[in-house]
C-alpha cells in the first residue's frame, strides 16, 4: 500500500479540514511524498498512533508541554517532597524559618532594649566611681547580664519555636 494521495484526499479521510493536515505534516505526523502529496499508509499509521496517544494520555498537553503520564509522576514527586517536609516538622528535625526569625528577633529585642538601658541605668552609679577599675567592674556585670539573658534563653528557643508551630 504505497499509494500517494493529496491533501484533499487525506483531510476527507481523516474527516479533518485541509489545513489540519497542512499542520499534521508540520508536526512529521502526515509523510510528505511531494508538495501536496501525501504518503497514504505511512500518514495514517502515523495519525492513528497520534491518536492513541492522546486518548492515552500519553501525548503532550499544550498548557505545559507534558504527557498526563509525566504530570501525574510530577504531582506524585512533589506531594511525597510535601509530606516529607511535613513529616521532618512533625518529627522536630526541621524548623519553619520564619519561625525562628520571628522568635530570635524577640530574643535579640530582649538585648537590645537591655543594652539600650545601660547608659540611663548606669550613668547615676558611674558618676560615684572613683577609679577606672570600678568603672570596668560595673559595665562587665551589666553587659554580661544583658548577654546572659541570650545565652540561657537559647535553651528555650525550640521549645518557643514549638510553641509558635503549634507543636507544643
Amino acid at each position: 500500500m504505497d499509494d500517494i494521495v493529496t491533501c484533499a484526499q487525506l483531510a476527507e479521510l481523516f474527516r479533518v479540514a485541509e489545513p489540519t493536515v497542512i499542520k499534521l505534516a508540520a508536526m512529521g505526523v502526515v509523510v510528505r511524498a511531494s508538495r501536496g502529496r501525501y504518503e497514504l499508509a505511512a500518514s495514517i499509521g502515523n495519525y492513528c498512533e497520534k491518536l492513541r496517544e492522546a486518548a492515552s494520555g500519553r501525548a503532550a498537553s499544550k498548557a505545559s508541554g507534558m504527557n498526563i503520564v509525566d504530570e501525574s509522576a510530577l504531582l506524585k514527586r512533589e506531594q511525597r517532597k510535601h509530606y516529607e517536609l511535613k513529616n521532618a516538622e512533625l518529627e522536630r528535625a526541621v524548623v519553619r524559618a520564619d519561625d525562628v526569625t520571628s522568635v530570635m528577633q524577640a530574643e535579640y529585642g530582649t538585648v537590645r532594649a537591655a543594652v539600650f538601658a545601660m547608659p540611663a541605668k548606669l550613668a547615676p552609679r558611674l558618676a560615684i566611681l572613683k577609679s577606672p577599675g570600678e568603672v570596668v567592674a560595673l559595665l562587665e556585670s551589666e553587659f554580661f547580664r544583658a548577654l546572659e539573658g541570650l545565652s540561657t534563653e537559647a535553651g528555650v528557643l525550640l521549645e518557643k519555636i514549638e510553641q509558635r508551630q503549634g507543636l507544643n
